[in-house]
């Protein structure tokens, strides 16, 4: 199959311990060791977000490394609390932006862990 169905990072395990793994548009585990399968048991398991996007960066460039970059975005939530919106950002850690004219693709990864509230002058 000269077509990969895209790799996306899921949480698995409880809130405590949880761990992540790496998925395929076939629903496929990344077993790390140069293949996928259907069965949960085999799918490695990583610590951290970061790492599981590392892997899928080098899985998509074909062993390259992606050149990463960070920016700050604000968010703006009406009526939404802090907890709220941080399970809303593990749920929806990933993004993906495309222009339509080029069809170039970025891929957006969100840490919930840098969330942080400001004040309305935008300041810490």
């Amino acid at each position: 199959m000269n077509y990969m169905p895209p790799a996306y990072v899921v949480k698995v395990g409880d809130s405590r311990w949880g761990r992540y793994v790496i998925r395929d548009g076939l629903l496929q585990y990344w077993t790390g060791e140069q293949r996928w399968s259907d069965k949960p048991g085999d799918a490695t398991l990583f610590y951290r977000h970061a790492d599981a996007t590392a892997t899928i960066d080098r899985l998509n460039l074909d062993a390259g490394i992606a050149t990463k970059f960070t920016v700050t975005v604000v968010v703006t939530a009406h009526l939404l609390m802090f907890d709220e919106l941080m399970d809303f950002l593990q749920e929806h850690s990933e993004l993906s932006l495309r222009d339509p004219r080029t069809d170039e693709e970025l891929r957006l990864e969100i840490i919930p862990d840098t969330l942080k509230a400001v004040d309305e002058c935008g300041e810490d």
